[in-house]
């Protein structure tokens, strides 16, 4: 049985939850490994998906944008890839999302260099971009969601990983843009870093990561301190990648499920607010 270890919007209060309750919410992929599998299955006919271009500094960057086609503005939700740039992963993360009532956008990092769709030569290529160019083109492709017809302008961030790093950058550095972020196992800024976090945040962390384990309390101590509006969850007995499907030795149904719904739940509550 899995189990998660609670940090809540009180950051004083501290309590065990269990994870196996039966839920409803379809297992998410977390496409953070180059090993992976990956299958796109067609778009459900209830939804919309297109490839959106966009300047962003020096480069012609693409995103591919997925939303309900019954209309209304929606709440967006930035999903922020790995460095192998839109694996269909990712984008199958983005139709879960439009499934739940948001405009979900996946900027594809291999799109300035023409290497569009993700894989190892876009991986080759987005690692000769630095942190600063990569803000960059993550920033601009927030500002392009945030544009968009169907959205309403309140928009959150979503990565693993690498990815989520990138939450981390964006939520301190455009504080005014994303209204909100959620990361997994995603390795906690500098304690000086982390008084600049001014949004809502949501962590994932695996208990048995030997990256994050040591340095999770030392991150909690320091957003009680300050104040700050978060969520924390550590989900024992399992590793990193335990909320991807395709690596069926890391992969935990139970926490996968939980973590699912607990990001969905707090999308909701912090850009419906935002």
């Amino acid at each position: 049985m899995s189990t998660s270890r609670i940090t809540s919007f009180r950051p004083t209060r501290r309590s065990l939850i269990l994870g196996a309750a039966a839920l409803a919410t379809p297992a998410m992929l977390s496409p953070d490994t180059a090993f992976a599998q990956e299958a796109e299955p067609a778009l459900d006919p209830r939804f919309v998906g297109e490839t959106v271009s966009f300047p962003a500094k020096r480069w012609t960057m693409k995103g591919w944008l997925v939303r309900t086609r019954s209309g209304g503005r929606r709440p967006g939700v930035l999903v922020l890839p790995d460095q192998r740039g839109s694996t269909p992963s990712f984008r199958n993360i983005a139709r879960r999302l439009a499934a739940e009532g948001f405009v979900a956008f996946v900027p594809d990092l291999g799109a300035p260099f023409g290497l569009e769709g993700g894989g190892d030569d876009a991986r080759i290529a987005i690692a000769k971009l630095t942190t600063a160019e990569v803000v960059q083109l993550f920033d601009a492709s927030l500002d392009t969601l945030a544009r968009q017809q169907d959205c309403n302008g309140s928009v959150g961030g979503l990565g693993y990983i690498w990815g989520g790093s990138f939450v981390l950058q964006l939520a301190m550095a455009t504080p005014s843009k994303l209204k909100c972020g959620v990361a997994y196992y995603t390795l906690p800024p500098s304690p000086d870093k982390a008084q600049t976090i001014k949004v809502p945040m949501q962590f994932h962390y695996a208990e048995q990561d030997a990256r994050t384990g040591p340095v999770i309390d030392a991150f909690e101590k320091q957003l009680i301190g300050h104040s700050k509006v978060y969520e924390q969850y550590i989900y024992d007995g399992v590793g990193a990648s335990f909320a991807n499907e395709t690596m069926t030795r890391a992969f935990n149904r139970e926490a996968t499920e939980l973590a699912w719904e607990r990001t969905i739940a707090f999308f909701r509550k912090t850009l419906a607010t935002a």
